[in-house]
């Protein structure tokens, strides 16, 4: 699950933008980077040719909006003995929020 910071609801509109989102969750899913800014520097898993941090500012650029993503977690498992680690019943496995 990641956290889209946007500083309106246009970009929570655009099928662009919600494509990216579901974009970068399959790839946190798939490539388990440790942290926000390790996660920037990967590329794609669906188009080498571009980092994340790429796909970001194409959105900023396109929605002429300031984008972020604040921070995602990763559920997998084998999540330690941990109560507060474990997803609720019937969680997705990729989840998105948009915070304004």
């Amino acid at each position: 699950m990641a956290e889209f910071a946007v500083e309106t609801s246009i970009p929570e509109r655009s099928s662009d933008f919600l494509a990216f989102t579901r974009s970068v969750c399959m790839h946190l899913a798939h490539q388990q980077p440790g942290d926000v800014r390790e996660l920037l520097e990967q590329h794609l898993i669906t188009d080498e040719a571009f980092t994340v941090l790429d796909a970001l500012n194409q959105q900023i650029e396109t929605l002429n909006e300031r984008i972020s993503i604040n921070r995602f977690v990763i559920w997998s498992e084998h999540l330690p003995d941990n109560p507060d680690l474990t997803p609720p019943d019937k969680s997705p496995a990729v989840a998105m929020k948009v915070v304004k």
